[in-house]
């Protein structure tokens, strides 16, 4: 027997999946702010996708939000880092949201992994180490970088970022 959801909890389910997968943390305050809703509808929101799918989300209490479960799979919709930049761009307005231009991602699968932390620190505007390696030195060495956008070129995405190294606005691949 197959589950018929309406366009409105298809559309709040992919939200949450969303943040889940690129965020790998949903909290009230991501469904308030999105959804322009009480607390409690949130909370809502939640325990209605709980109630469908039981066993993808855990709640983590040191970090006072859901989290993916081993059993987590994405069920309503595409979970690429573009669509997830035009999901949450649609009714965000705080300053975060306003550093990317969501275009359809490269072939090539980004891993939510590699990409969680830029979006955190673009978020929370923090100072993150990361590995560099460039054309010219394709060693990889450690830069202490605060990025400010994310932009996708068409073939691949790169971050934007001011780099402590060299003190000067770079983009970084």
């Amino acid at each position: 027997m197959s589950i018929q959801f309406t366009y409105d909890a298809i559309q709040r389910f992919h939200f949450i999946e969303l943040i889940i997968y690129w965020e790998g943390r949903l909290t009230t305050n991501h469904i308030q702010q999105h959804f322009q809703i009480s607390r409690s509808s949130a909370s809502k929101y939640i325990q209605d996708y709980l109630t469908f799918f039981p066993n993808f989300l855990i709640y983590n209490s040191s970090k006072k939000g859901y989290e993916a479960s081993n059993k987590f799979v994405s069920k309503h919709g595409l979970n690429d880092l573009g669509t997830y930049l035009k999901v949450t761009q649609q009714s965000m307005t705080s300053h975060f949201y306003n550093n990317f231009t969501a275009m359809v991602s490269p072939l090539a699968p980004i891993e939510p992994s590699k990409v969680s932390e830029i979006l955190n620190a673009l978020k929370h505007k923090y100072r993150i180490d990361v590995g560099y390696a460039s054309v010219s030195s394709p060693e990889f060495e450690s830069r202490i970088i605060s990025p400010h956008s994310l932009v996708f070129d068409g073939t691949r995405w790169h971050v934007r970022a001011y780099c402590e190294k060299i003190a000067t606005l770079e983009t970084l691949y």
